[in-house]
């Protein structure tokens, strides 16, 4: 997993010399941000966020900064006289195509996750949470509505908190793929997730998340899964 140096230029200084880029205006547009990363849920407060983040990969980290950014250029939009409108931040779960098309993207967590589940038959009882899942059309559809609508929207950040619980995604998989998943312990789990990545011939897609957990105890067991998303 790139470490925050390394996707500080990408993720950070582009949001830097938009935000910058903006406030010379004379009037500026409407800015929606589309984050990623890490969802807090909505008692955490920002001290807290960053005390977990501190240990994070560098995606969720930059991600964390850019919102902290957006935070600071809504503040000097607040100080500006007149109607200007607001920039916004939207923070999706993993985004996935719609019911009717898309292709899914291989190298998300969601669908590394997917697949492990499938070619194990089995799947962690720990891990049979809540995934925060958003079709594109869903996004896009948040995104319009936000900008010809910004009165009806929340002033702070919007967190889609819709998903799939993890139960109905392997009944999901158990159906399409006519296999039986077993919910195991997690310990159990992990042996066989491990002894498959040690044995598979090919680059298994959860063998970066598994060298996450050896390289950071912010997610250990894989919980990387349920709190931070990618998008490629």
């Amino acid at each position: 997993m790139e470490s925050y140096e390394e996707l500080e230029p990408v993720n950070v200084h582009s949001t830097i010399d938009i935000l910058s880029g903006l406030s010379n205006m004379a009037s500026p547009c409407p800015l929606i941000y589309v984050s990623g990363g890490y969802m807090p849920s909505e008692h955490e407060s920002l001290s807290e966020v960053a005390k977990k983040l501190s240990s994070a990969p560098g995606y969720g980290q930059t991600k964390f900064m850019s919102e902290l950014l957006l935070a600071e250029y809504k503040k000097h939009l607040d100080k500006q006289k007149g109607n200007i409108p607001k920039a916004r931040t939207i923070i999706p779960g993993f985004i996935v195509g719609t019911r009717q098309e898309g292709i899914a993207h291989q190298e998300d967590y969601l669908w590394r996750f997917a697949f492990s589940i499938s070619r194990l038959r089995a799947v962690s009882k720990d891990l049979l949470g809540h995934l925060n899942v958003a079709g594109v059309d869903q996004v896009s559809n948040l995104v319009s509505d936000v900008l010809l609508q910004p009165d009806r929207c929340v002033p702070h950040a919007i967190k889609c908190f819709d998903g799939v619980d993890v139960l109905i995604l392997c009944n999901i998989l158990e159906d399409k793929l006519k296999i039986k998943i077993r919910k195991v312990k997690h310990v159990e789990w992990m042996r066989i997730l491990r002894s498959d990545i040690d044995d598979a011939d090919f680059d298994h897609p959860l063998n970066l998340c598994l060298n996450g957990c050896k390289q950071t105890p912010w997610v250990p067991h894989l919980k990387v899964l349920f709190s931070m998303r990618r998008r490629f």
